[in-house]
């Protein structure tokens, strides 16, 4: 873990240090990843048709400043829509007279990103997984739990991991139980990929059997079962050729390397979706 500078933020959960805030951001943008990962493999609609992400991948959280709100995020893009469209009637004999519409589109796209600016400022949203994709991932621990504990990293060596990270770590927010381990072995780098593709099966499976097909619903369990279990058959195999980059976990367990994905980001605002203002 860095060490903490000195340099500070002042947010919704008090006064943190840069590199506090740096690591809360950076567990939250890879979980934003992972909820994309495993939505892939479920074969969900990841975005809507205005290119946000659905509700059940990546989420709104509920808190005091967003529950009861009397204005959404639809009726603010209503109220935009009407005023830009009111600007523009008012100036349409001087719009008449351009040769080109790049300065009318230049101009709106300035004043939409002023609303979305300002309307972002005002939310102090906190954002994670949606629902459906978190309790997936609890599922996929248990389907893998006696594999994972037949490696070098069983949970026990996880649990101990945490308690260091909390000696080492007094300023840092953490995750606890198991939460806690649930998001350390779908956030490092090691063991990512075979979680996010177990999860992506197990909710297809789920998905896939709950609505009607092109086909019986019993070849579409039996398909999409072969997947899952070839999913979890390859972090069994991956662990018992004892692969290096297996052992690499159980390093990282016993030195401060495993500290940041146990990070609990919750009362992080913003980040609606990663790399963008919100």
């Amino acid at each position: 873990m860095p060490t903490v500078a000195t340099a500070t933020q002042t947010g919704a959960a008090g006064t943190r240090s840069a590199a506090v805030t740096e690591m809360l951001t950076e567990m939250k943008k890879t979980d934003f990843d992972i909820a994309l990962n495993i939505a892939g493999y479920a074969g969900l609609p990841i975005r809507d048709r205005l290119g946000k992400v659905n509700d059940e991948v990546w989420t709104q959280s509920s808190t005091d400043s967003t529950t009861g709100r009397l204005v959404e995020p639809s009726d603010v893009r209503k109220l935009l829509l009407t005023q830009i469209n009111a600007q523009l009637e008012s100036k349409k004999e001087l719009l008449a007279e351009l040769e080109t519409n790049d300065l009318v589109c230049k101009w709106v796209l300035k004043y939409t990103t002023a609303w979305e600016k300002a309307y972002n400022e005002g939310a102090h949203t906190r954002w994670d997984m949606g629902g459906k994709v978190a309790s997936i991932m609890h599922e996929a621990l248990h389907e893998v739990l006696e594999i994972v504990n037949s490696g070098p990293f069983p949970v026990a060596s996880i649990y101990t991991a945490l308690k260091a990270a909390k000696q080492r770590n007094p300023d840092l927010p953490l995750l606890a139980g198991e939460l806690a381990v649930v998001r350390f072995l779908f956030r490092n780098e090691y063991t990512r990929h075979y979680m996010c593709r177990i999860a992506g099966k197990l909710l297809q499976k789920k998905e896939t059997c709950n609505k009607a097909g092109a086909y019986s619903a019993r070849q579409q369990r039996h398909d999409i079962t072969y997947e899952k279990d070839c999913a979890i058959k390859a972090l069994l195999y991956a662990i018992d050729d004892q692969e290096e980059r297996l052992n690499e976990v159980a390093d990282m367990l016993a030195d401060r390397g495993a500290d940041k994905y146990f990070a609990d980001h919750s009362d992080q605002e913003g980040c609606g979706q990663p790399g963008s203002s919100a």
